[in-house]
């Protein structure tokens, strides 16, 4: 009885180790009709279509090499075109509405524009980006010049960890049973 207690004890350290929640980091880009290229990362969370991505947080944003300053938790919202819900990209470049102004928004919602900001609307088919030192025209949108990926996700050491040690423990098994 004993030696099946192991065995399951490993199976369900593996398993609660796996365990993935939909929480994950993103990599965007948009190439504008001029080439200039907007990209960044973030925090996001997978909805059950598998396409939306609600935004969480930004890690950074950067246009045509100009990096915004430290987006806060404050400082997004939905697309002033939208009607509400929350900020969100999608793999399909459908679903975009996002509205970022790192100068962060007064107690009207107004965004201060003498900072960067940020527009992506699929439904209104707009894309506009201002930085300090950058201000080109709205951009059409073309869902063609967008792309959205999941970041890969480094192995956490814990689950690095309990699978190594299965695998000794495997052999170490394996060793004895041969021996006897």
């Amino acid at each position: 009885m004993k030696r099946t207690r192991l065995p399951a004890l490993i199976i369900a350290g593996l398993l609660f180790a796996s365990l993935n929640s939909q929480a994950a980091t993103y990599n965007f880009q948009y190439t504008f009709s001029d080439a200039s290229v907007l990209q960044g990362v973030f925090d996001g969370t997978l909805q059950s279509d598998n396409d939306t991505v609600f935004i969480n947080s930004f890690d950074i944003v950067q246009y045509a090499g100009v990096v915004f300053p430290t987006i806060s938790n404050s400082a997004f919202a939905t697309s002033p075109f939208s009607f509400g819900g929350a900020p969100r990209l999608s793999f399909s470049g459908n679903g975009l509405d996002l509205f970022v102004c790192s100068g962060g928004f007064d107690g009207d919602g107004v965004c201060n524009v003498n900072e960067p900001t940020l527009i992506l609307d699929s439904n209104f088919s707009l894309i506009s980006v201002t930085t300090n030192t950058e201000n080109p025209p709205p951009d059409f949108y073309d869902p063609a010049n967008w792309s959205l990926s999941e970041a890969p996700a480094a192995v956490p050491v814990p689950a690095a960890a309990w699978l190594f040690g299965s695998a000794l423990i495997g052999f170490a098994g394996l060793r004895r049973k041969n021996s006897i």
